[in-house]
């Protein structure tokens, strides 16, 4: 895709405004699928899937290398790092469960498959 005789910088351009263009094909098609809301939610669940995933990183990290240098120390490590969990699946379940109204047919279902990961 990129030319040969292209400069480092222009490669760089390139491959930036290809991920800007897949970007935001991905979202149209994500609110074509289900609207505004289903991304909306699609989107909550990869970030609250993504800071669980790097709270449960931090507390393996400290396990099976305790010894290795950190570059800062946490503040209370283990207390707040569990606290974060705990946060954010009582955030996942009050979104899953304490909804006020129906949700769309897409959205039902992606309720249903945040569930079976979430389980």
């Amino acid at each position: 895709m990129e030319p040969e005789s292209a400069s480092p910088k222009l490669k760089r351009v390139l491959r930036s405004s290809f991920a800007v263009l897949l970007t935001w094909a991905l979202s149209v098609i994500l609110i074509l699928m289900g609207g505004f809301e289903f991304l909306l939610n699609f989107n909550v669940l990869l970030f609250v899937f993504l800071y669980v995933a790097l709270l449960f990183g931090v507390v393996r990290l400290r396990k099976r290398e305790p010894a290795i240098e950190r570059p800062y120390r946490a503040w209370s490590h283990p207390y707040t790092t569990w606290l974060g969990i705990t946060g954010w699946a009582l955030v996942t379940v009050s979104w899953q469960f304490l909804r006020p109204r129906a949700p769309s047919v897409p959205l039902r279902w992606w309720q249903y498959l945040s569930r079976c990961i979430s389980v």
